[in-house]
């Protein structure tokens, strides 16, 4: 059974879990070879996480008893750190009791709040999600110890240790006295900002927070294009959890992506492109929505470049929909609404003609109807029309009416050609 649990363990955590619900009255027999498999050091690293992982899902029972002597064996192997945190959360839920559903019932009425409150990546919250509500009951946990600390302590500014003040100052000051930026040169600071990032996100609450001012404290935003690079790339092979990686992104990448007054080197576009196949969600709300439709941002070329490779060489065909009702859901904050070159980063998307669904559709023409008075005498604006009238002619069919009280608006040379298409609805 170890080498069908290791066989597992390299398929991914969909697989571990398949394999876990086949076998979930071997139970008992399986705790130990996970305990085994996770003191073997030539048993890689994300293989140990994927297996963690998916027991954090499937919420095994174990004795009380043998969860404790699990875990006091674990913290004598120096396993990794991560997935130390995770057999703690495994071996903690697994000595509840399935029937008592008590944290549960407290949790459910503080889930409509924090969806509100709560960042989210990717996936809301679900009640029924062990990960999801092992979220929540940390949140309720530091609520609660607010309410109770007193008032003084309440106001006391978040601060970085000063162990890790030090660390972060050395890492910035390592960096900027670099001569060259190869990668030998470079990596050693990095796995040092990984190893901080790594120490905050196994320590006290609340953990985002305290990773911004680390961010901060080492200048993520400002740190040389090289350095991020292989930060990114290191924080990424991690494979820490989505909403831990991804806030690191956003501080880091995605401020450096909007505020570059050049054009991204080659290796910050080749991040951005992995994130947008590997979370198109992520990348869609958090980066390519704002920028496309800030007028300040639509003005500049690097920013209107990287989101036309983004829509071009990264995101899938299927989620240029989510993508066109992201950008119109306010019809008077658009695209449409900035500037010409913006408008040739959506020519470029609809040239794709990916699927797009009629409501979709009659979000956009909508938009472009509150945008013609700003770019009357555009050719981008009525070019753009025209190829949406071109590329989808069978959904803006219902829309003939107004297309053509849209383009009599027109005043650009293209205007004509727009309309003819347009008539032939």
């Amino acid at each position: 059974m170890l080498f069908q649990l290791l066989l597992a363990g390299h398929g991914g955590v969909p697989v571990i879990v398949n394999f876990l619900n086949e076998h979930v009255g071997s139970m008992s027999l399986l705790f130990p070879l996970l305990l085994e498999i996770t003191a073997q050091e030539r048993v890689p690293t994300t293989v140990k996480r994927d297996l963690w992982t998916a027991f954090v899902l499937v919420r095994p029972y174990v004795d009380e008893n043998y969860a404790k002597k699990m875990l006091h064996s674990l913290r004598t192997i120096e396993c990794d750190a991560y997935v130390l945190c995770l057999a703690e959360i495994v071996l903690e839920k697994a000595q509840e009791d399935e029937n008592d559903e008590k944290n549960e019932q407290d949790i459910k009425p503080a889930v409509k709040k924090l969806k509100r409150e709560m960042e989210i990546v990717e996936i809301d919250i679900d009640p029924t999600n062990p990960l999801d509500l092992l979220e929540v009951k940390m949140h309720l946990d530091q609520q609660a110890a607010v309410d109770v600390v007193p008032e003084t302590t309440k106001t006391k500014e978040l601060e970085l240790t000063s162990e890790q003040q030090a660390k972060a100052a050395v890492i910035v000051k390592g960096i900027n006295r670099l001569a060259s930026f190869t990668i030998d040169a470079i990596t050693p600071f990095c796995d040092d900002m990984i190893t901080l990032c790594l120490e905050i996100t196994t320590g006290q609450e609340p953990i985002f927070e305290r990773l911004t001012l680390a961010a901060n404290a080492m200048q993520l935003a400002l740190v040389p294009e090289d350095v991020l690079v292989v930060f990114c790339t290191k924080l990424l092979d991690a494979q820490w959890s989505l909403r831990t990686t991804m806030h690191l992104m956003k501080i880091s990448l995605f401020d450096k992506v909007q505020s570059s007054p050049t054009a991204l080197s080659r290796g910050l576009v080749q991040i951005v492109i992995r994130l947008s196949k590997d979370h198109p969600s992520v990348i869609i709300n958090d980066l390519l929505v704002p920028l496309m439709i800030s007028p300040e941002l639509a003005a500049k070329p690097p920013q209107c470049e990287i989101a036309t490779r983004i829509i071009r060489d990264g995101l899938a065909l299927n989620w240029i929909n989510d993508l066109l009702k992201k950008l119109c859901e306010d019809r008077i904050h658009t695209p449409f609404h900035t500037t010409d070159r913006m408008l040739l980063v959506l020519q470029t998307l609809f040239n794709l003609k990916a699927d797009i669904q009629q409501e979709t559709m009659d979000m956009v023409i909508d938009a472009m109807d509150t945008a013609v008075s700003i770019h009357a005498k555009s050719i981008k604006f009525a070019t753009a029309l025209f190829t949406i009238v071109a590329k989808y002619t069978v959904l803006c069919k219902s829309h003939k009416e107004l297309l053509l009280e849209l383009v009599a608006k027109c005043q650009s040379s293209m205007a004509k050609t727009a309309l003819r298409a347009i008539e032939k609805l």
